[in-house]
């Protein structure tokens, strides 16, 4: 049971990187004088969440017990 919650904790990890990239493009390419300037604190911290599901998935999975 603990290497299915692992993977979908790295899975969730790695959809929130993905969307984080995403969006990041997407500011880059439509984000004018009108965007906030506070949206970089938004994609930071999403990327921290993600890392985290990632670490916390991968030593859930690995753990001996």
């Amino acid at each position: 049971m603990r290497y299915v919650i692992g993977a979908v904790a790295v899975i969730l990890g790695l959809v929130q990187l993905f969307y984080t990239r995403k969006a990041m493009a997407n500011l880059q390419v439509r984000g004018d004088k009108n965007t906030s300037p506070f949206v970089i604190y938004g994609y930071w911290s999403s990327f921290v969440v993600g890392a985290i599901l990632i670490i916390f998935g991968v030593g859930f999975a690995l753990q001996t017990m």
